[in-house]
């Protein structure tokens, strides 16, 4: 899915920047920053899918984005993530070896306005869009 490839891109991202110290600072995360309301409700209804045009490896050039927002965001959940955690070496051990793609998000808390939002539209529950 969409979502577990985005983590992988984007925490192999964030876990550089943890190592070096230096942010990559790419126009992707410049643009990402900027965007965040309308890329995040775009996200939630596309997470889930095998789909990755316009998130990863190219776009179909609907709007001005760049290629790669899924590193990204991807970056993004696990900055979140990784900050929420008390135990850090633990939440490094958790973000190399994500078993979960859909509670990691939960659990990162990243999206939740999203979430809720995109849930409340289809009269679901918040709970109900981590269900695989």
């Amino acid at each position: 899915m969409l979502l577990k490839w985005c983590l992988l891109e984007g925490g192999a991202d964030f876990m550089g920047e943890l190592i070096s110290g230096e942010s990559i600072n790419k126009f992707e995360y410049k643009y990402g920053e900027q965007n965040l309301d309308k890329l995040g409700q775009e996200f939630v209804t596309r997470l889930k899918n095998a789909d990755y045009q316009d998130w990863l490896y190219g776009t179909s050039k609907k709007d001005d984005r760049p290629n790669d927002l899924g590193y990204w965001i991807g970056y993004k959940i696990t900055e979140s993530y990784f900050n929420k955690q008390k135990d850090k070496q633990k939440a490094i051990e958790e973000i190399l070896n994500i078993k979960d793609p859909l509670q990691f998000l939960k659990q990162s808390g990243f999206l939740d306005a999203y979430i809720e939002k995109y849930q409340k539209s289809k009269k679901e529950s918040y709970d109900e869009f981590f269900k695989s």
